[in-house]
């Protein structure tokens, strides 16, 4: 099933700078999907126009089959809260609440019983290996434990989509193979649909399907044979982004 449709979407801003140029893709229920490119190809523009927190210029962003970007400020803020979870590069967890407060400030705001975020909660944080630092607050915990809080914080809430913008930006290589090894867990064992955007090719190597953007449009698509090696994988995205460098 089609969850989300990008459908020739641009987006410009003042003195005719045009960040995205008639972009369109499709991601379905279950995938794992990519997308990369140099340093102000579009990519933050876009993930900001399907996220609804920016609106194309032109275009239509369809999430089973609504269009998104003709939603109202509320409408957007209902949809983000229903229907995505969020993963960023910097966390974003609050400095003054524990892990765990940190984690169910999203069902909270979803109204569910003070049972239901206690089970759900100590599910994800035993599965994702952080249930002996719930406790502790953002400042005490190493950089992959805060990215795990912020994976589960995201997940926690059960989202249709989940967005992660340079989920491994932050973190060191050890840390980086951990956290994708999860969201690989994540996409192929509870089904959540992954957008994912990276610079790095090893994390994009978890993706089934890579969009590479390059001055606001799709430059090329790259789709992962199952026959073929992650390394091997691995190895044609970082062609490709050598390529978008030249």
């Amino acid at each position: 099933m089609e969850l989300l449709s990008v459908k020739d979407v641009s987006k410009s801003y003042a003195a005719n700078v045009l960040a995205l140029d008639n972009v369109g893709f499709s991601l379905k229920a279950g995938e794992f999907c990519a997308i990369m490119g140099t340093s102000g190809s579009g990519k933050t523009t876009l993930l900001n126009s399907i996220a609804t927190l920016d609106a194309p210029s032109k275009g239509q962003i369809l999430f089973e089959g609504v269009d998104v970007a003709k939603m109202s400020v509320d409408e957007a803020t209902m949809f983000r809260r229903n229907n995505l979870g969020f993963i960023f590069q910097d966390y974003r967890l609050l400095s003054s609440l524990t892990a765990k407060q940190n984690i169910t400030v999203a069902l909270s705001l979803l109204k569910k019983t003070p049972a239901e975020i206690e089970k759900r909660v100590t599910e994800l944080s035993q599965k994702f290996e952080i249930a002996s630092v719930l406790d502790h607050y953002p400042h005490e915990l190493s950089g992959g434990q805060k990215q795990r809080v912020a994976i589960i914080r995201a997940l926690v809430k059960e989202p249709k989509l989940l967005i992660a913008d340079e989920p491994t930006g932050a973190l060191d290589s050890n840390s980086t193979k951990t956290i994708m090894q999860q969201l690989a867990y994540i996409n192929q064992e509870l089904h959540t649909t992954i957008l994912m955007v990276t610079h790095d090719a090893y994390s994009a190597s978890f993706a089934k399907n890579i969009y590479f953007l390059k001055d606001g449009q799709i430059y090329t698509t790259l789709k992962r044979d199952l026959t073929e090696t992650k390394k091997d994988f691995q190895k044609k995205i970082s062609d490709v982004m050598l390529e978008l460098e030249r």
